[in-house]
């Protein structure tokens, strides 16, 4: 465990045990307080005027302490700096996702359904062949519904249309285009989007390396802070950290694909990370 977050655990305990010991304090003078009230007529019938005054002065001085307590807490919170710190980490892209579909109609369901098929199996050998094992083939989505078309206000129904969606990953980038023609020639009539990404165990790695990052920012923040507002700072007292924001590259076709184009992946993508601290700090 870092120094910093040793000193943040450090600092949050002794305050939250200042806290318990000024509720602890502040119940006992309430309760005192209640006594000497619940007393008041003994010490009117015995000391008459001089009871009263020493009760006030007495109510004044856990007041008093009260007070003192509130506004030692309060220094405490308002003797802070408080940055935001960003870091960010890149990396290469490690795998493309590719989403191909094959969309059928026909005027009744049960030769939408075949004719579909029949495509999306052509589809599949062609990646197949190419180098794509079945695990690296997934269905995302799959549908038959009836199609209406509207004519003079009238619902009127022309037939059925099957729609099949698989998604392919392959660590092979540079083929994307390739694989969009073998699947095109195979019978798929809409890409449906190319996402470039990265492998899980690269994300974990670049989000450390973008909270360092964040973390420095923050602190040479702090500091150049301090030192123009002629202070001296004593350690983080609190850190937030913000979700890490992870850039990919996701390219849509929402038209009907009849031929491709090359397919050129981003030459990096890059994690993002923000984190918030609250530093204490000496007049």
């Amino acid at each position: 465990m870092s120094e910093d977050i040793k000193m943040v655990i450090r600092r949050m305990i002794t305050q939250e045990w200042m806290v318990k010991i000024s509720f602890i304090l502040c119940v006992i003078a309430v309760a005192l307080l209640a006594v000497n009230v619940a007393l008041m007529p003994r010490y009117v019938s015995t000391r008459g005027i001089e009871s009263y005054e020493w009760l006030r002065r007495e109510a004044d001085f856990f007041k008093g302490i009260t007070n003192i307590m509130r506004m030692q807490e309060e220094e405490i919170r308002y003797r802070t700096i408080k940055v935001v710190g960003i870091g960010s980490a890149s990396s290469k892209p490690e795998l493309v996702r590719i989403r191909i579909s094959v969309i059928t109609r026909a005027e009744s369901a049960s030769e939408a359904q075949r004719t579909n098929s029949e495509r999306m199996n052509k589809v599949i050998e062609n990646l197949m062949n190419a180098g794509i094992s079945r695990e690296q083939i997934r269905t995302v989505r799959y549908s038959l519904s009836p199609i209406y078309e509207y004519k003079e206000g009238a619902k009127i129904f022309v037939g059925y249309e099957c729609v099949n969606t698989i998604e392919i990953e392959s660590e092979e980038i540079e083929r994307a285009g390739e694989f969009i023609d073998l699947a095109v020639a195979g019978g798929a009539n809409r890409i449906e989007s190319i996402t470039f990404t990265l492998k899980s165990g690269t994300i974990e790695k670049l989000e450390e390396e973008a909270l360092a990052k964040a973390v420095e920012d923050a602190k040479n923040k702090a500091e150049v802070i301090a030192k123009a507002a002629g202070v001296k700072i004593r350690g983080p007292i609190s850190i937030t950290v913000g979700y890490g924001t992870y850039r990919i590259t996701d390219i849509r076709f929402l038209e009907e694909t009849k031929t491709t184009t090359p397919i050129i992946a981003p030459e990096e993508l890059s994690i993002t990370a923000i984190v918030t601290i609250v530093y204490e700090i000496e007049l």
